[in-house]
């Protein structure tokens, strides 16, 4: 694993971007908006952007959570939905394996074309009135640029060495732009992001636009900062293991689980595509007043998740002293959101150990947030750590974790490539990275 140096300043944050009260942003068309970009205009579709950086985060949950048996999608009415993240493999052309890529960059497209807009609201023939100011137009495209990146890096979480195009601001009828490796989509997701912090600096005293309720401790450019230097934080330390632990049974409740997890009323063993899964436990997190609530919020990044951030950059940065806080940051997440007793990790033990503690924490802490327990066994090459929780004597054979999710036929198909299994597991093309 490669070591970086870099500060997490990013501050502290609870975040919730779910639940939105905002104007139709397809409505004027997105064509019009660049020709005519009225304050109107701009503002429904600046605020329109929140809610295209969340669109399928339920789906992104629950197919990373699959994989890395966090939980599972127990419907059971798409055999592609456990089949492929259960046995594989996972498949190009599947309603499983293709899937989040296409909401994530037409999203980016959206957000190309706000940004060709905020550029003609200058040019264009409006009234005075109509006109953005200078730093209206800096703390637009400051939010609307973190938001590109947002999208970006669910992108690169989920196909990880297989890279992706990230100079995607091109005509529709172009072709397609190149995929660049891992440490170089990261590296792009980190310069717009430090980009879009520079415009947000300068964004004045308040956005023209509406922000939804999950933002509204992030309401301001100013403000706003926090979320983009949170998000760059992650990206940095996501970089440093590019290309690059299960608890123990017994002991002490962990608190994350009790408050995410409860009994089902129904204890029957549920049948998933004939896979006996013993539907004893459900998930609570997202319910209200103990019903299931779609319009809960869902967080994107929040404090433990910055804590272990640092736990993880501190650790990795080497030195006594760096060890000695990372320390102190997993007993702070583990001691006062999991009240457990505090780490038995020391500063002479073997990065093996402090790795395994770390993704204990990151597991429980996110826990059916964004799929972290399997990107962080991938990232830490410890995917043999799953289990693949099919019994021995399974029929259909044995099971086994995905290493990672396919490039997408339609994206295949478009550079003229073949999909095939060339990675264990996964049935995909290999775009060349440049």
């Amino acid at each position: 694993m490669r070591t970086r140096h870099f500060a997490i300043a990013a501050g502290l944050l609870a975040l919730a971007a779910c639940n939105f009260d905002i104007t139709n942003d397809n409505q004027p068309t997105l064509d019009d908006l660049v020709k005519n970009p009225t304050r109107a205009k701009l503002s429904a579709t600046a605020t329109g952007l929140f809610a295209g950086a969340r669109s399928g985060i339920q789906a992104l949950i629950w197919r990373l959570g699959s994989m890395g048996r966090e939980g599972i999608n127990l419907s059971g009415n798409n055999q592609p939905d456990f089949i492929e993240p259960y046995f594989g493999p996972v498949v190009a052309g599947g309603s499983f394996g293709g899937t989040l890529w296409l909401d994530r960059y037409a999203h980016i497209r959206t957000v190309h074309i706000f940004l060709q807009a905020l550029a003609s609201n200058g040019t264009a023939s409006l009234p005075a009135t109509e006109r953005l100011t200078a730093s209206e137009v800096a703390g637009a495209r400051g939010m609307a640029n973190t938001l590109k990146a947002l999208a970006l890096l669910y992108v690169v979480e989920t196909r990880a060495s297989l890279g992706a195009p990230v100079d995607v601001d091109r005509p529709v009828d172009g072709a397609p732009a190149p995929f660049v490796r891992e440490d170089s989509a990261y590296a792009y997701i980190i310069g717009v992001l430090n980009s879009a912090a520079t415009d947000l600096a300068a964004g004045g005293t308040s956005f023209f636009f509406h922000v939804p309720p999950g933002f509204s401790a992030f309401a301001t450019p100013a403000t706003f900062i926090t979320f983009n230097r949170a998000l760059a934080a992650k990206a940095n330390v996501l970089r440093a293991t590019a290309g690059c632990a299960q608890p123990a049974s017994g002991g002490p409740k962990d608190q994350r689980v009790l408050d995410k997890i409860a009994a089902a009323q129904d204890t029957q063993i549920a049948l998933l595509g004939s896979i006996p899964i013993a539907g004893q436990l459900k998930f609570v997190l997202y319910f209200s007043n103990g019903q299931a609530d779609a319009g809960h919020a869902i967080p994107i990044i929040k404090n433990e998740e910055l804590i272990l951030l640092d736990a993880e950059a501190q650790w990795f940065a080497g030195g006594a002293g760096g060890k000695l806080q990372a320390i102190v940051d997993l007993n702070n997440v583990r001691q006062n959101s999991g009240r457990l007793a505090a780490t038995t990790v020391t500063a002479a033990s073997p990065d093996s150990t402090f790795v395994k503690a770390l993704m204990y924490e990151r597991r429980f802490s996110l826990l059916w947030e964004q799929g972290t327990r399997w990107i962080d066994a991938r990232r830490f090459n410890r995917l043999g750590d799953i289990p693949p929780d099919i019994p021995p004597s399974f029929p259909a054979g044995p099971g086994r974790v995905p290493p990672i999710m396919p490039v997408p036929k339609g994206e295949c198909d478009a550079r003229g490539l073949t999909a095939s299994e060339v990675i264990p597991g996964v049935v995909t093309c290999q775009p060349p990275l440049t």
